[in-house]
Formats: C-alpha cells, structure tokens, sequence
C-alpha cells in the first residue's frame, strides 16, 4: 500500500500555478514546499507550454540593480506601486475574503512607462512576453483560461481602452 500510495504522488499533475491546498507554491514546474525545499513536479499537458515561461533567466543582481536604477527616483511612486503589485499578487490569497485586486493605471498621454513597470512586475516571475493579454492577441476563451492557470500569479491586461467593455468586466470580476 505503501509503494502505490508513493506512485500516485509522483503520479500527480498539476494543472495551475500559484498556491496548493497543501500551502505549497508551484511557480512553472517547480513547486516551493511550506518546510522550504523545493521540487520539480508533473504538470497537466494542458500548462506545459505555459510553464516554460517561468524558467529563471539572467541575473538576480542585475534585475534588482536595473529597477532600482529605473524606479528608485521621488516623482516615480505610482511606477513604483505597479512593480510592487506584481510581487503582492501571490499574497492575495492569504487574504481569504479577497480573490484578487484590480490595479488600473491610467494617463492621458502614451509614454509616461505603464506597460513597462507592467511588465517589470511580470519580469519578477517570468518572461512578460507571454504572460501580457492584449487586445486581439487570443480569443476571450484562451484569455479566460490562461487567467485561470496562473491563478495567484500576477497579469497585466495592457491597452484596455481597446477592449470591448463587457469583456474586460467579465476578465475583471472573474
């Protein structure tokens, strides 16, 4: 019984990021234990691709040095708020009344760096690249879906101006 119990375990797939019923953090295909260890686990065929975005690459040091170079500056607080929020969305969860917050981000000019501290809070965790839903970039299905596999992972939704509104009500109290 014992041995079966063993292959099921290493039998498991996982099919979303984010936090466990077991209080573990499973970030790409790596799951972060509640003792501090972590391992690499199975993943649902259905996130594998989605998975690869979560791979660690560059430098820790260099990250940290070119966002304080970026944002370390008095008139850049709403900048530094949307990086911060990015690294707050795992901690939402531990708030059991609250699913999640909607942070908008608005100028009336282009340019001011929104999309890109956007993206800074993505870089913490994976490659922006494909972890940004965009106007058009996939159907409000695949949208849906992705939201739901990242589950307590950040996401920006970028240029929601652009968006049909009903669509972007149901992404937003989802």
């Amino acid at each position: 019984i014992v041995q079966m119990r063993l292959m099921m375990d290493a039998q498991k797939e996982y099919s979303q990021f984010g936090w466990t019923p077991d209080r573990e953090f499973l970030i790409g295909s790596t799951k972060l234990n509640p003792d501090g260890t972590e391992e690499t686990v199975v993943l649902h065929p259905s996130i594998r691709k989605l998975a690869t975005n979560f791979v660690p690459t560059g430098s820790l040091d260099t990250w940290v040095q070119l966002v304080d170079r970026a944002y370390n500056h008095d008139t850049l607080e709403g900048l530094q708020f949307a990086v911060l929020c990015g690294f707050a969305a795992p901690l939402m969860k531990m708030l059991n009344d609250i699913g999640g917050i909607t942070v908008y981000m608005h100028t009336d000019e282009t340019g001011k760096g929104k999309t890109t501290a956007s993206r800074v809070a993505l870089s913490a965790f994976c490659a922006w690249r494909d972890m940004q839903v965009t106007e058009g970039a996939a159907t409000e299905t695949a949208t849906f879906s992705m939201l739901g596999i990242v589950s307590n992972m950040p996401v920006v939704i970028d240029e929601m101006t652009k968006m049909d509104n009903a669509v972007v009500g149901r992404m937003v109290h989802l």
